[in-house]
């Protein structure tokens, strides 16, 4: 699919660059493979929003996990710098995370968004390649290796659009890219449909959870556009925390004492600023990106050099509970995982540490029930958006929470492990499916598998 020689010959008037590793580094198709820069075209209108101060942007992110995402709204006054405009159908990307696969196709819903000027946005000729097409090549295994050769030797990785020019792509007949889109299609439905019964049996375990505190769940509302409270009701100046207020369960319904968060912890506790590196020299430091789904992903790992006598105080220990204090991403804030290691790992200043009282909770009952629908209620109420999405330790330490005995806490999180563990085997089968078809669709797209009979 792709190889790197220790010996290749050049001629001269070949060379594009001086660089040995982007010439060692060949793609190899029975395809043409083709410059980007005859089937690309660079997007690059800028606006200033404050020139427009009370009209509402809406204001995208990417990531590697959801490509274009709707970060939040702000009014035109509130931003300062100038922002791009996207339209449905281009690709935007970010030039120094490219190779970790942030990079994504501005859907239809979103295409009446701005976003960074520091993400690059361009636009593809569709006669040539179908925007699904280049967008799996992008993210696949055998682009990433010449995004690497292509990038090696720069202090910091950054894929501008001139460079991104010169990167050639194997380009399949349309006929051949309509048949490898209509297989990735099929191919998504399937996991779709999978995901679609995971989260059901998810669902049920929340509930039965919540069943179990006496509670039921919140329903999910629309929000009235006009809002009208008593001033001497308004417990904070937010038009979002009052309406998230007025449509919460009333906790002590339920059949256990409720308290505050903050009643229950020994420590809480901002993360540490220090520089991470890529080169796994010293502690490895724990990001937002490794808290997902209510659980710690140990991969995409950096660290940190610290001289000892500054590690002790932010050294994790078994037990604490990771929360998302701030990020672009509304849902994400607020979101936690028990680290449960005993080696020795740090974390970041993005991140907030919990320290539960062991004679007073669980903390895997405490995480589970702030990811809860519950817990996300009282989170959604209290985070502020001021450019980025925001939670800080006084809030968290006000949440409500109710507080069974410790006895019943566990007998609780032993029936939900034993619910998510199925969940999981679930995930682990679709995923495989999934790694599987992307595979097949590489093979088709260099031309080393048919596409007849897909």
């Amino acid at each position: 699919m792709a190889s790197a020689f220790p010996i290749q010959v050049t001629h001269f008037r070949d060379l594009e660059r001086w660089d040995v590793k982007y010439f060692t580094w060949r793609i190899v198709s029975k395809y043409p493979l083709v410059p980007l820069s005859e089937i690309v075209y660079e997007h690059n209108e800028q606006i200033r929003p404050s020139e427009y101060p009370d009209q509402i942007f809406k204001i995208l992110g990417v990531n590697n996990t959801d490509g274009i995402f709707h970060a939040y709204d702000a009014l035109g006054k509130k931003i300062k710098q100038p922002y791009k405009k996207v339209n449905a159908g281009d690709f935007a990307y970010n030039p120094y995370r490219i190779n970790v696969g942030s990079i994504g196709l501005v859907p239809d819903e979103h295409g009446d968004g701005y976003i960074s000027p520091a993400y690059v946005i361009f636009g593809v000729d569709k006669t040539e390649i179908l925007p699904e097409i280049l967008l799996f090549i992008l993210k696949s295994g055998f682009f990433n290796g010449a995004l690497r050769a292509a990038t090696a030797g720069s202090v910091r990785m950054n894929l501008t659009y001139q460079l991104l020019q010169t990167l050639k792509v194997p380009i399949p007949t349309i006929d051949v890219q309509r048949r490898i889109v209509a297989y990735w299609r099929k191919t998504q439905n399937e996991m779709n449909y999978s995901i679609e019964i995971t989260n059901n049996v998810k669902d049920q375990i929340t509930k039965r959870f919540i069943n179990d505190l006496g509670l039921k769940l919140p329903k999910t509302n629309t929000h009235s556009k006009i809002l009208s409270v008593k001033w001497n009701d308004f417990d904070r100046w937010s038009v979002s925390y009052n309406q998230i207020v007025r449509s919460m369960i009333n906790l002590v319904r339920g059949r256990y004492l409720v308290v505050n968060l903050g009643s229950i912890l020994d420590l809480i506790q901002y993360g540490t600023s220090a520089k991470a590196n890529v080169i796994s020299k010293g502690l490895p430091i724990l990001r937002i990106n490794n808290i997902k789904d209510g659980r710690i992903d140990f991969t995409e790992l950096k660290h940190i050099s610290l001289k000892e006598h500054s590690v002790e105080n932010i050294l994790l220990n078994r037990g604490e509970i990771l929360i998302i204090r701030t990020s672009g991403s509304r849902n994400l804030v607020g979101t936690c995982a028990v680290f449960n290691e005993s080696v020795r790992y740090t974390f970041a200043s993005y991140l907030i540490r919990m320290r539960i009282s062991g004679d007073k909770a669980y903390p895997n009952y405490v995480a589970y029930y702030i990811n809860s629908p519950i817990g996300r209620q009282q989170v959604d109420s209290l985070s502020r958006q001021i450019m980025q999405n925001n939670i800080n330790s006084q809030e968290l330490k006000s949440l409500r929470i109710p507080l069974p005995p410790l006895r019943i806490q566990q007998e609780m999180m032993k029936r939900v492990e034993e619910g998510l563990e199925e969940v999981r085997e679930r995930q682990t089968v679709s995923e495989q499916k999934h790694s599987d078809a992307k595979r097949e669709i590489e093979k088709m797209i260099l031309g080393l598998r048919p596409v007849e009979g897909i």
